[in-house]
Order: C-alpha cells, then structure tokens, then sequence
C-alpha cells in the first residue's frame, strides 16, 4: 500500500476516513494524496451568482488553501513516517473523477468515509461508498460515520467461495500482516450438508497454497 487516496470535502466524515489513512500511510511509509472534487452540485450553487467564473475561482482558491494547511499538518505530525503528503483538485462527478485518477495513478488504495442512504446523503461524498466500491478498479476501505481510530486489530472477510476471493483475500492478508492484525474469513451458509463443508474444506485448502499466516482464521 505505498499510494493512497483520499477523496476529502472537509466534512467530518471524510477527515476522520483521512485519520485512517494516515495511520495505515504511516505502517507503510506511502504517499497519500488528498482529493477535493469540486461537483455539479458544488457548480449550481453559484450559478445565480453575478460573477460565476470569479467565485468559482475563489472557491478553489479556498479549497486549496484547506489542503495545503492540512497536508502541511499531516506531515508534521507523522514526523516522517510518511513518504509524501500531496493533495489535488479536479472538478466533475464525484464516482467519475476517483475511478479516472485512480487507475491513471495506480493507487492501490482509496480511503473514504461514509454516511447514510438518504437522497441527500447520495449527493455528497460520504454518501457515494458503494457507487466508489463499484466503479474504480483499486481497494476501497469505507469509513463508517462516527468511528474513531483505535487501530486495526480484528478484519472479517465474508466470501463465497468465489474465484476473485483468492486475490483479495492475499491482498487482504497483506494489509493485516502490515497492521498486525488477524482475519477471519467467513462464510455463511443456510446449509450444514456434506456438499458445503466439501467445498469449504477445498477452499481452505486452496488457500493454504499461497498464504501461510497463523493469524488467518477460516470460519
């Protein structure tokens, strides 16, 4: 994990996700970007205004400043256990932009906060977790509202025994060995046949292959 992204608004919900990437950043000396969009929405705010192009400008000149201020701070106080902190400013949808710079970056990483499922949640940034998880092609770790950071000790991955689990449950893996943290990879079945403990047992199997940490706990 030496690239992450994280998408901010200034709203509380997306600078606590920013604490979680900054303690996940500074395991992995990696660079962290912070990310302002600057929406529609944000664009139809100041469309009845009598100078859109001057206060669009002064609204960036605004976020700048925040992420500058806020970089500057980051890095102070990982006393250099982060490689970099950046931060940019694009304009456009919220889900389009992170997808677009993320795999022309290569991030490995986006780190977001998230909120209800409200209509008005939908438009802000805390509510676009699952449009976000859906639509980019790197990791996403979804910050819940109101969940402070006291570290990371205990992860759940729910699989179904699919093919595309094996990746990321390595990748999963990876991220929990740098955290020092354990795993348990569930699966819940309505069934407590003969059939489903065989495909569970290949499973574990399969998965012994290629990952040997005594912290994964298969359940």
């Amino acid at each position: 994990m030496k690239k992450l992204l994280c998408p901010i608004d200034f709203s509380e919900v997306s600078l606590n996700a920013l604490e979680f990437a900054v303690a996940i950043g500074e395991r992995e000396k990696s660079n962290i970007s912070l990310l302002n969009i600057f929406t529609p929405a944000d664009f139809n705010k100041i469309l009845d205004k009598e100078h859109v192009r001057e206060e669009y400008e002064k609204l960036q000149q605004i976020a700048e400043a925040k992420l500058k201020a806020i970089s500057e701070e980051i890095m102070l106080l990982s006393k250099n256990k982060l490689k970099a902190c950046n931060y940019l400013l694009k304009s456009g949808k919220i889900v389009d932009v992170l997808a677009e710079i993320s795999e022309e970056e290569n991030y490995d990483l986006i780190v977001t906060g998230t909120t209800g499922h409200s209509a008005y949640d939908k438009k802000y940034l805390g509510g676009k977790a699952e449009e976000i998880i859906n639509e980019t092609r790197c990791s996403v770790m979804c910050v819940p509202e109101n969940h402070s950071y006291r570290g990371i000790r205990k992860m759940v991955y729910a699989t179904d025994y699919q093919e595309e689990d094996k990746l990321a449950i390595q990748q999963i893996a990876a991220l929990a060995d740098d955290l020092k943290a354990s795993v348990t990879i569930l699966h819940v079945s309505h069934h407590n046949d003969t059939i489903d403990k065989a495909i569970f047992e290949e499973f574990k199997e399969e998965l012994g292959r290629f990952i040997h940490n005594d912290k994964i706990i298969l359940e």
